[in-house]
């Protein structure tokens, strides 16, 4: 209605000057041709000129003041129209270009003036009518079903999208027009602006259903694997190339004719410029990339909510009971990796036609799935609680997250939190060795249980924003297992118990010890196992967790290493430059030079808010990419009014206990057993000494690091709970830890000359813990010779 109402308001002088243009072109022939033109010379020919003369007068003659001028002025141009084309057939005019672009001219002029004197007010009435929608505001919602249905069928109908939205404005006229005419301004933008964001919904909701036609064709297009050749190396053989051509050619054309509907349900909405929808303004174009971005999301979220594991059940290579092996963990990942990659690369396959980075787009909307839900499951872990989803980081309205999602069991949400357990399921310490310096083995068997391999299978299928978040929620559990360990050390160490404990430090020279003093800690350490036995429970779960994300760390740094290494050495070179220490010197610089606060601004943030907002933000992107070190980390700060007088005594009471075999223990006391108290199967196991581990002791001779490195990851997660505990206590705990300690396998050695070689073995094992937890500290192995002699440490062997 607004391009038409100013056509007919100025068509008598559109006509005029059609008319005038056309005459003027006969003109222009005729005088060609009476051989008077300067520039041509003997081309005179007086039936042409007569001819054209003739014609110019026709037109000049043309009327359409009136209805019947009106009809007979489409006659009249026909027949002048055909004459005109006709003449184009002779020798001289058809040879001569410039003759029949004159001619082609007046032909476009003429048209034009048919279609110019068919404008009228009563045309511009019809058209008003026919495109008025205000009847069908609510009868839009009805028909919508419809237009999926038609879209789906027929890609070519997108463009009939482009009449409706034009359309859609004149929905404004009803409920505007009395509003209009009291001249209330106030009201008038209030109602447009109302209608017109329902508007504007309504065609956001009609053309969301383009973006789940691309995805479904997309679906179709990944599941045409034999469309992409294999592995087929850098030079192919002609047979090879021969059978791939032959097995491929119908998958090759099926995706050729899915990509053609992709490009025809785009190239619609690509020719559709800005749609003015009362008061709002809407690029088609860009709530078509809010639809691909939304449902892309919702594609990830049903991809990562398939992953579900199923841990067998009986029989299972760690005994009784549902089992988790490792074939329970690679199948579920392996299918999920495939997937992932299928759909990702025929994602990129259309990306030209749709005119987006899917590889940056399918990176921004997976670490928007990976924020949200780990924000959830983050509440539910440590708050027991979901907060309000409008408050919600990475929330959208349009697009919402499933939580828990269709994949949830039991308390697990979403995927992270079932592939957490899944993982801490394959390293469980009752069943399996490793995680300090090797991989995950079965302690029966030796059979690998959590290797290199799997973690990559799982990469392919997580993603590095997927890897990354299960660490951190990994990194969750320890923050809840260092929680309860406090609170536990709070609840138990009474006054005096810690005046025991404190006295067993204190009494101890740390250079030495007698027979007396072992005994004396070995029977201390019996009696306290009722209390240090749960801690060391506790303590060698957060060691489990800790040495799975160190092992993760390890994967997303080798990748980081592989596809952006000069991003991750900018990373390496920004988190090791020492901001902290300068920020100390502008924080105690000289008053008298300037200052950087100076320039920072008194309403704006303090150099301290942006130094920690930097801090923040540095972490985050360096835990990212594996930087960090989980065991160098802080989990929970000691809760105000906890003393932790005493608890130095008490891990060394623990580490003794722990330190002695299955079959020793048992036997001594009946209290520690692997069937008994502990849990987490922390001990050393004298039956894992045979078949491998005593093959292993066997090359102590040749080699003897095989035998050293099988006993030390035997108590790999105990040793890595210590450490994680010891980097949350003051120094003097670690010092106190090592005295006792020392006094106890000075102890062993005096009991050792008086012919009590059985528990020559404790000490080698004590020992061996003692390295680990060295090494995890960053601490040097001569660090302990201030509390043992440092030949004492080299020469003690198990027998």
């Amino acid at each position: 209605h607004n391009i038409l109402k100013p056509l007919v308001a100025r068509r008598a002088k559109t006509l005029s000057e059609q008319r005038a243009s056309a005459a003027q072109n006969m003109d222009d022939l005729a005088v060609y041709f009476s051989g008077a033109h300067a520039l041509r010379r003997n081309v005179r020919n007086e039936d042409l000129e007569a001819w054209f003369r003739d014609k110019q007068e026709l037109i000049d003659n043309l009327k359409f003041d009136s209805q019947e001028d009106a009809l007979a002025l489409g006659r009249k141009v026909a027949s002048l129209v055909r004459a005109l084309k006709q003449v184009q057939e002779y020798h001289e005019i058809s040879q001569q270009p410039q003759i029949r672009h004159f001619l082609d001219d007046a032909c476009v002029l003429l048209e034009g003036m048919v279609r110019t004197v068919n404008l009228s007010e009563e045309t511009l009435l019809t058209i008003t009518t026919v495109a008025d929608l205000s009847y069908a505001w609510k009868a839009l919602g009805a028909y919508q079903q419809a237009m999926y249905a038609l879209l789906a069928k027929s890609p070519d109908s997108v463009k009939g999208l482009r009449a409706l939205f034009l359309k859609l404005a004149s929905i404004l006229q009803v409920p505007l027009r009395r509003i209009r005419q009291a001249k209330n301004s106030s009201h008038y933008e209030l109602v447009s602006g109302y209608y017109s964001t329902r508007l504007e919904q309504f065609m956001s909701s009609t053309l969301q259903e383009i973006p789940r036609l691309h995805f479904g064709l997309l679906a179709q297009i990944s599941e045409c694997g034999t469309a992409k050749p294999g592995n087929l190396g850098s030079r192919i053989n002609l047979t090879e190339l021969n059978e791939y051509a032959c097995k491929s050619e119908q998958s090759r054309q099926n995706v050729t004719l899915l990509a053609q509907r992709v490009a025809l349900l785009m190239r619609g909405i690509w020719e559709t410029e800005v749609a003015v929808l009362g008061a709002i303004r809407v690029e088609p174009r860009v709530v078509l990339l809010e639809g691909l971005r939304r449902e892309l999301a919702c594609h990830i979220e049903r991809l990562l909510a398939g992953l579900v594991f199923a841990p067998s059940s009986g029989g299972g290579r760690g005994g009784s009971g549902g089992v988790m092996c490792r074939q329970d963990f690679m199948g579920p990942v392996l299918a999920l990796a495939r997937k992932v990659e299928a759909f990702r690369s025929g994602f990129e396959h259309v990306q030209d036609y749709l005119g987006v980075s899917a590889l940056q787009l399918w990176h921004q909307e997976m670490g928007r799935v990976m924020g949200f839900l780990l924000h959830a499951e983050e509440h539910m872990l440590l708050r027991k609680r979901l907060p309000p989803l409008a408050v919600m980081p990475h929330h959208d309205r349009n697009a919402p997250i499933a939580f828990p999602d269709s994949g949830a069991t039991g308390g697990n949400g979403s995927f992270i939190s079932r592939t957490a357990n899944a993982l801490q399921m394959l390293t469980d310490t009752k069943s399996t060795l490793g995680g300090l310096c090797g991989e995950w083995q079965v302690a029966s068997s030796g059979e690998a249980q959590l290797d290199g391999q799997a973690l990559e299978v799982a990469y392919r299928a997580l993603g590095q924003p997927g890897f990354a978040t299960v660490c951190k929620y990994l990194g969750f559990l320890v923050c809840g297992w260092m929680r309860k360990l406090f609170r536990f050390i709070a609840a138990k160490l009474s006054s005096e118990l810690r005046g025991m404990l404190v006295k067993l430090v204190t009494e101890g020279n740390g250079a030495g010890g007698s027979a007396d003093d072992a005994r004396m800690l070995r029977s201390a350490a019996q009696r306290l196992f009722s209390t240090s036995g749960p801690v060391m429970d506790i303590l060698a779960e957060i060691g489990r967790l800790q040495l799975l994300r160190r092992r993760l760390h390890g994967m997303l740094q080798l990748h980081a290493q592989l596809h952006v290494p000069v991003a991750l050495e900018a990373l390496r070179a920004l988190d090791g430059a020492g901001l902290m220490e300068a920020r100390e010197l502008a924080e105690n610089d000289d008053e008298a030079l300037p200052s950087v606060r100076n320039y920072a601004g008194v309403d704006g943030p303090s150099l301290e808010d942006m130094m920690l907002r930097f801090h923040q933000r540095l972490a985050s992107a360096s835990e990212g990419v594996g930087l960090g070190n989980p065991l160098r980390q802080f989990y929970k700060t000691i809760p105000e009014g906890t003393s932790v007088e005493g608890l130095d005594a008490l891990l060394a009471c623990g580490i003794i206990v722990a330190a002695k075999s299955e079959g020793k223990s048992s036997a001594s006391s009946g209290k520690v057993s692997s069937s008994g108290t502990s849990r987490f199967g922390w001990h050393f196991r004298r039956s894992d000494r045979s078949g491998t581990a005593a093959a292993a002791e066997g090359d102590h001779a040749e080699g003897g690091s095989s035998a050293i490195a099988s006993r030390g990851e035997q108590l790999a997660a105990l040793a890595a709970g210590l450490a994680t505990l010891l980097q949350h206590l003051p120094k003097a705990q670690t010092e106190g830890l090592l005295t006792v300690l020392g006094i106890y396998l000075g102890g062993l050695c005096q009991e050792k000359a008086f012919g009590k070689e059985q528990l020559w073995s404790d000490g080698a094992h004590l020992i061996d813990l003692l390295e680990c937890l060295l090494e995890l500290l960053g601490l040097p192995r001569e660090h302990f010779a201030g509390f043992v002699p440092q030949g004492l440490l080299d020469l003690w062997h198990v027998h």
